[in-house]
């Protein structure tokens, strides 16, 4: 996924996520944690077919939202979720507008340092023939 479709990404979630009052952000949605690909595309689809037609800008913000949904796989989508969810619960309390403060930045890093490390355990690890064959000259 390019940074572009993250970014994408991030923004269709902002509607699924964040409970908002205004651009304050009060906290998180109670389905947040269950939500899927299938089920954020299930509801891209509804509302696009709701939409009315004379708005072709939002036809086609619909249209490629529900194209990067499909073209992403689940774990792309679910790590998206996991890092909005985080992005969420930091700015609570706080506006869309505000910058988060260094304390903010802080946690931020360390959830996500601590989600990067756990992944990285998960990979299993692949061998290189070269880096067998070559290991020696290290």
């Amino acid at each position: 996924m390019t940074n572009e479709q993250e970014e994408q990404l991030i923004i269709i979630l902002s509607d699924f996520i964040p409970i908002m009052d205004g651009d304050k952000i009060l906290g998180i949605a109670s389905n947040a944690r269950d939500l899927t690909r299938q089920k954020v595309l299930e509801q891209l689809e509804e509302e696009r077919a709701q939409l009315p037609e004379g708005d072709p800008a939002l036809l086609e913000w619909e249209e490629e939202n529900i194209k990067l949904l499909k073209s992403i796989t689940d774990e792309e989508f679910q790590s998206a979720v996991t890092e909005r969810i985080i992005l969420t619960k930091i700015g609570a309390g706080r506006t869309n507008f505000q910058p988060l403060i260094e304390e903010q930045l802080s946690d931020l890093a360390e959830k996500l340092q601590g989600k990067k490390e756990k992944a990285e355990e998960n990979v299993p690890q692949k061998s290189s023939i070269l880096k067998n064959i070559f290991g020696w000259f290290h």
